[in-house]
This record gives structure tokens, C-alpha cells and sequence, in this order.
């Protein structure tokens, strides 16, 4: 029963991140042309922005679809996570939580290292950034929530 948790609990926190990550970069690309002039309707932004969303799910210019580079991402930093937080017994609480965010920023800068530009055009920049690390650390807390192996331990 506990690695059917973790598993739900690990997928609904890669969506919960995946679905953040494509709607910030969604807002940050349509607030871009907002800036050079362009007009964009409510209804045209919301359809934008599930665009970006079906898009990023099911194709991909480097290859791997969004979802699957995500739960690459936060498999690694949930397992860092998950040793740091028995060894920095205070870091518990947050360990998921950082991991999340930690987990984005590197794939955020790795994807920059290898093809020069951010593929995710929501992302190119510190706001950018930013805001897929905050979807990572949403992440973080939902796995931390949905998990019950989670919580800090008391040996």
C-alpha cells in the first residue's frame, strides 16, 4: 500500500508541476507580446495557455515530452531529498519542497547549457526561472503532503 501512495503521490506531484510550469510560461510569453503592442483577449489567452499546456504534454522539440522531463527532474531531487533529509534532520519538513524547486532550476539551466537558449520560452529570464522553480517547490509540497513516507522522521 505505501508504494501505491508514493506512486500517486509522485505523479500527482509531477502533474501538479508540470501543469504550473505550462501555465507560468504560458503567462510570461503572452505578457511579452502584451508588451510589444499585441492584443490578447481573456478568451484568447485561456486558449493559449491550454494550448501550451496539450502541446508541452504531447510533443517536444528536444525530444521527451514536458511531463517526462519533469519526473526525471523531481525523481532525482525527490531522491537527494530524501537522503539529506535523514542526515539534516531540521531540513526535513522542506526537503521535498527544495528538492522540487532545486530539481527545475537545474533543468532549467542544464536545457540552457545544451542548446544555448532556453527551449521554454516562459523561461528565459530570472522571473522565468523563477516561476518553474515555484512550480517545482508546489510540487515539492504536494509530494510532501500525498506521501506519508514523507513526513520527517523521529528516530
Amino acid at each position: 500500500m505505501a508504494a501505491v501512495r508514493f506512486l500517486i503521490a509522485f505523479v500527482l506531484a509531477t502533474l501538479t508541476t508540470f501543469l504550473l510550469a505550462s501555465i507560468f510560461q504560458s503567462q510570461q510569453v503572452i505578457g511579452r507580446l502584451r508588451k510589444i503592442g499585441a492584443e490578447i483577449s481573456l478568451g484568447e489567452q485561456l486558449t493559449m495557455t491550454v494550448d501550451d499546456i496539450v502541446g508541452f504534454a504531447t510533443r517536444s522539440d528536444i525530444g521527451l515530452s514536458f511531463p517526462v522531463i519533469i519526473a526525471a527532474g523531481l525523481f532525482v531531487g525527490f531522491a537527494i531529498a530524501e537522503i539529506l533529509r535523514r542526515i539534516i534532520r531540521p531540513l526535513a519538513p522542506v526537503a521535498f519542497i527544495i528538492a522540487g524547486a532545486a530539481a527545475m532550476g537545474v533543468m532549467m539551466v542544464a536545457m540552457y547549457t545544451v542548446f544555448q537558449a532556453s527551449p521554454i520560452a516562459g523561461a528565459r529570464g530570472a522571473i522565468g526561472v523563477t516561476l518553474q522553480m515555484l512550480a517545482g517547490a508546489v510540487g515539492g509540497w504536494i509530494f510532501t503532503n500525498l506521501n506519508p513516507a514523507s513526513k520527517p522522521t523521529h528516530d
